[in-house]
């Protein structure tokens, strides 16, 4: 397997040379970040880890549950990862064609840029788009606020029944919108600025991103705000290239984000910080692909399972509970705070069709990848800045590589996805006044 594992990172390399999938120089296109983020970050040193270390990795904290892997089930998952990872490898830069033609960097050097008193009305939204979303739920709901007031514990507990819906958290329709353009903004007006500094002021970046961070970590889900880092920072590596500044905002973000993650564990009641390291390390990378072995390793496949993200399946279908929820409760015990575990797509694909579901799902996806990136060039060649930033927030936030297939094989969610970036492309394109330098 050693060797399947280096092929792999050859190929990798290989792809790389082949379609410009750099990330040391200006220009680079968002195809990296599906793979050096979603792809290799979350995944695949996930299973490294496990299949390679998987006793020293049952020592971390919460992880023990990994030693009762059997080597068959790991070695079956593991090579069914590296088969659908070299079908994207090969595939993807393919589909993603539409996108790469895209002359991004040079529309952005030809000098649009953004009017500096333009921005002042697009924070004003993104402010008023963050307090209504608080009003909605109640502060006294948020589990920032409960986090301060009643303990981590309560928190945790509160957060969870806003990810089951059991607290009415979303805003009918607008929610998705809202939470789009507070993430797209920030990412708009940084590009703008690295391109041209008078164009946006320093402070007006700042107080973006500022409302931008306080709106992803008020549900203390740790996630959102590590990928909103990621997403500056790739912004300035597109616009500027390598730069030691570049480096240091997204340090000092993601230090900012492990905070975050590790408060608990530096002002809770018998824990440690060097626990919350090892509990992060555990959460960034083993975390996100354990449910993929556990649900092959316990759940008998059922077609049922495909239903989900069916539309309007709940309605007409009595749905089973999830694979992953099922395997949550089978290995920790029901908890009010445990939501679900996170699982590479072929996990659910499991669930539902067996190995079949392993040998189709990569293709599945592709599919539903190609039409996405066709949408992004669509958007990004009638706006480089507007259709660079939702790209980004596309690929980051709402392409679940490591959460679910059924996304994927009904499109719904990203049907939905089109139509909220199609409106906040049309909020952020006429309310900014683009002009021509």
């Amino acid at each position: 397997m050693w060797i399947v594992f280096l092929l792999v990172i050859i190929l990798f390399i290989l792809m790389n040379k082949i379609f410009a999938l750099r990330l040391n120089s200006k220009g680079i296109s968002p195809i990296n970040i599906f793979f050096y983020v979603n792809v290799f970050i979350f995944s695949f040193f996930g299973v490294f880890f496990i299949y390679y270390f998987k006793d020293s990795i049952a020592q971390l904290p919460g992880n023990g549950i990994v030693s009762r892997l059997s080597l068959d089930n790991t070695t079956l998952i593991t090579s069914f990862y590296l088969y659908s990872l070299v079908v994207l490898l090969l595939l993807i830069p393919w589909c993603a064609q539409p996108y790469a033609k895209v002359d991004l960097y040079g529309r952005i050097k030809s000098g649009v840029v953004y009017s500096e008193y333009s921005c002042l009305p697009l924070v004003s939204i993104q402010i008023l788009m963050a307090l209504i979303s608080f009003l909605y739920i109640g502060v006294e709901n948020l589990p920032l606020y409960v986090a301060f007031n009643d303990g981590f514990i309560q928190a945790s507990i509160v957060k969870a029944s806003l990810m089951k819906g059991e607290l009415d958290y979303n805003i009918p329709f607008f929610h998705n919108l809202f939470k789009i353009y507070i993430i797209t903004l920030p990412l708009v007006l940084t590009s703008a600025r690295a391109y041209n500094r008078k164009s946006v002021t320093y402070t007006v970046c700042v107080i973006s991103c500022l409302v931008t961070m306080i709106y992803l970590i008020a549900d203390l889900q740790k996630a959102p705000a590590v990928l909103f880092a990621i997403a500056i920072f790739f912004v300035r590596l597109h616009i500027l290239g390598s730069s030691w500044r570049s480096f240091v905002i997204i340090s000092i973000l993601v230090l900012l984000s492990m905070l975050l993650y590790l408060l608990p564990y530096i002002v809770g009641d018998n824990m440690d910080l060097f626990s919350g390291v090892l509990a992060f390390i555990n959460r960034a990378f083993v975390a996100q692909v354990t449910g993929m072995y556990f649900i092959v390793a316990l759940i008998k496949p059922d077609i049922n399972y495909i239903l989900y993200n069916f539309p309007f399946a709940g309605r007409f279908f009595d749905l089973p509970p999830k694979a992953d929820a099922i395997v949550m409760t089978e290995l920790f015990g029901y908890k009010e705070s445990n939501v679900n575990m996170n699982s590479y797509f072929l996990g659910e694909a499991y669930s539902s069709m067996g190995i079949w579901g392993l040998l189709i799902s990569p293709f599945v996806v592709l599919f539903t990848l190609a039409i996405s990136f066709l949408f992004y060039s669509w958007l990004t060649q009638k706006n480089a800045f507007i259709g660079f930033s939702l790209c980004l927030v596309g690929i980051l936030f709402y392409m679940p590589i490591n959460q679910s297939f059924n996304s994927f094989l009904w499109m719904k969610d990203f049907l939905l996805l089109f139509v909220y970036s199609l409106m906040v492309y049309f909020i952020l394109s006429t309310f900014s006044r683009v002009k021509m330098k």
